[in-house]
Formats: structure tokens, C-alpha cells, sequence
């Protein structure tokens, strides 16, 4: 019903030109669970075969599909590209991988077709870390590169701290969920409090477990020291970090961890669990790793980061940030990605065309225009 409602509020058509070099163009459709009638594919595909075409007829000819996650996207894109014969590349985001759903997996525990076809077919697959592509790679998933998500430097950047208290504060980001670990934060912060009294702890969000983690609170008697923001407008994000002394996020799985990412470009040192995404970007000059519900691991994190803070500097984090997520970072890696599918298809093309030469004039050698050997 709530996405039926959400269908019915939008419009049939938007086109609209974000940037001078970006235009999104939507069609809204209709889509539910891929178990139930394939979950309107049909739809989908007929939507983005409708916007692949007016985005031809606004920009000229398309040279590439990229497509975000397996499924729909990857799936789309993939008969998008047999449909007008385009390349097209995957970037994973799904975590874990793939989720546990009879939509994703079979009986036997392999991929349903939906899913693996199309990184079967594509011409590159991308994993946002290395946690990720391991886990693809274990489902037979090849020629997978890492290019990592990025994050608005000019958005997320350094700040001296506003508040004036001489508390010690923690902020943290995330969906009330269970899978974001918050129950061991709070434990783990009714521990370490017993060391450092000053320790505040904010959490920003909401979702279906806020009661029962705020009850959590009152139970381990550090209500007064936690503050619920509920949901956060994107728009005052960056402030929050800045205000903050060091983040934490105690997640049980995360195939990246933008948060942790938007953080370190504000110049702060975070606290992360071993879930994945964190492993690759986590070091003793950013921040401190612990293991996935471990409290006491976690309370001690939080006491060497309130008694050790001097040791990390924000220029550095900012720094280090900087080389691997910013725009320019990350979208030399994605440019470089796009010509080097560019050229293989421009090659493999050729051949085609020498191919088709050769069956026709067994007797002589002819190289097509435009071919390089």
C-alpha cells in the first residue's frame, strides 16, 4: 500500500537537468518482491527502454550503461544493452551479498538467474570493497574491480567544535535497525562510562527499534547521557560530525560505510566493528577497529579514543580522505574504467568485422577500418 500510494502521488513523466552535465529522466512504475509475478520486470524494463531512448533523443547516442546493484538495475541494464547493443558495467552495493532471499538464491545455495546473468554478461562488475568482492568472487563472479563510494568534500569538510561542554562526545548515524548494532553501543557505553563520566553519546535516526534502544538506555541507567536526534534532514548532516569529537558505529555488516567515510572527511577519527567495509579504510591513524559485538572490545574503544584523542589529527584524516573518496579520487577510477570498457568494445567490435570479412573472402586477408591489431 505504501508504495502504491507513493506511485499514485508522482507524476507519469519528469525530466529534469540537475547540472549542465547531469539530467535525470523518470518513468515511475509499479514494483513489489521478484518472488510475486517477477516483481513487474516487465515494467521496469519498458520504463528505462522509454527513458534509454529520450535520453538519446536529449544528449545523442548513448555509449554505456551503468547500472547500481545486481538486481533490478543490473538486470535492466543488461537487456537494455542486448536491446541497443551498449556496453554496460555493474557496481554491487548489496550487503550481504546477496541477501538471503529466495529471490536471490536457490535451493542449492547458487544464484538465482535474475541475479547472475547479468554479472555473467556485463563487461566490468564493481564491488564497493574488497569484503565485497570476495563475496561475490564466491559466487563465481569475475572480472570485479574496487571502486569505492565517494563522498562530497565539498560538503563533508573540517571544523572546529562548536559545543563548549567539556564532554567527550560520540556521534553515530544510522537506521534503527537491528543489524546496526546499537544495543552493544549502548552497552558498550554504560561500560565505559564507568571510566570516562564525561562521555556523551548522540544518536541520529530512527527506525522500528528506537523504543526498545531508548528502554535499553533506561535500563542501563545512561539515559541522561544519550540524546536521540530521530530523523536527521541531510542538509544538517555535516554539522553533526563537526560537532562531534569521534564517531562510532557498531554495525554488524556493511558492504561499505558511508557514514564512517563522511566522518573521516569532517577530520574525525572513527570506531568501527570489523563488518566488511570499515576493514579496508580503518587504521590506527583514523580510528580504532574492534570485533562485531564484542562490548567489552567496544567499551575500551571508546575509553583509548576519549584518552588518546590528541594523537589524531584532523589534517591527516582530512588528508587521507581525500586520496582515496573524494570526486576526484573516485571518479578517475570510474573514468578509467569507462574508457577501458570503451576500447575492448570498440576492439571486439572490429574483430567482429574482420570476422565477418574473413568468412566472406577465405582467400584474402582484410582488416576493417578502424581496427588496430
Amino acid at each position: 500500500m505504501r508504495r502504491l500510494l507513493g506511485f499514485i502521488r508522482v507524476s507519469a513523466r519528469r525530466v529534469e537537468t540537475v547540472v549542465p552535465n547531469v539530467v535525470e529522466i523518470e518513468r515511475p512504475i509499479l514494483e513489489w518482491s521478484p518472488l510475486l509475478a517477477g516483481g513487474n520486470t516487465r515494467g521496469m524494463l519498458n520504463s528505462h527502454h522509454a527513458n534509454f531512448v529520450e535520453a538519446e533523443a536529449i544528449n545523442g547516442r548513448v555509449d554505456l550503461i551503468h547500472a547500481h546493484v545486481g538486481f533490478p538495475a543490473g538486470w535492466i541494464a543488461w537487456q537494455l544493452a542486448r536491446r541497443f547493443r551498449r556496453p554496460f558495467v555493474i557496481t554491487e552495493h548489496m550487503g550481504p551479498f546477496p541477501f538471503p532471499s529466495r529471490a536471490f538464491l536457490r535451493v542449492d545455495g547458487s544464484l538465482a538467474e535474475r541475479l547472475s546473468a547479468p554479472f555473467l554478461a556485463s563487461a566490468r562488475n564493481v564491488a564497493v570493497s574488497p569484503a565485497l568482492m570476495r563475496a561475490m568472487a564466491d559466487f563465481g563472479i569475475t572480472h570485479v574491480s574496487v571502486i569505492p563510494n565517494l563522498v562530497d568534500e565539498e560538503r563533508f569538510l573540517p571544523c572546529p567544535r562548536a559545543h563548549s561542554t567539556r564532554d567527550f562526545v560520540l556521534f553515530s548515524l544510522c537506521n534503527l535497525v537491528e543489524g546496526k548494532g546499537l544495543d552493544d553501543l549502548l552497552k558498550a557505553t554504560g561500560r565505559a562510562m564507568a571510566e570516562i563520566p564525561s562521555l556523551r553519546l548522540v544518536v541520529g535516526g530512527d527506525g522500528p527499534m528506537r523504543g526498545a534502544l531508548e528502554a535499553l538506555a533506561e535500563r542501563l541507567g545512561i539515559s541522561e547521557r544519550v540524546s536521540w536526534l530521530g530523523m536527521v534532514d541531510p542538509a544538517v548532516t555535516p554539522g553533526l560530525y563537526q560537532n562531534c569529537d569521534a564517531f562510532i558505529l557498531t554495525s554488524r555488516a556493511e558492504t561499505f560505510g558511508v557514514v564512517y567515510v563522511e566522518a573521516l572527511a569532517c577530520g574525525k577519527p572513527v570506531i568501527a566493528t570489523r563488518c566488511g567495509g570499515p576493514e579496508a579504510f580503518v587504521h590506527e591513524g583514523n580510528g580504532l577497529l574492534v570485533s562485531i559485538g564484542d562490548v567489552p572490545a567496544i567499551a575500551s574503544a571508546m575509553v583509548k579514543m576519549a584518552r588518546s584523542f590528541d594523537h589524531y589529527r584532523a589534517e591527516d584524516i582530512r588528508s587521507d580522505f581525500m586520496k582515496r573518496f573524494s570526486r576526484p579520487a573516485v571518479v578517475r577510477q570510474l573514468l578509467a574504467l569507462y574508457r577501458n570498457v570503451l576500447a575492448d568494445t570498440k576492439l571486439h567490435s572490429a574483430m567482429g568485422e574482420h570476422d565477418k570479412s574473413m568468412a566472406q573472402r577465405p582467400d584474402s586477408v582484410t582488416i576493417s577500418p578502424g581496427y588496430r591489431p
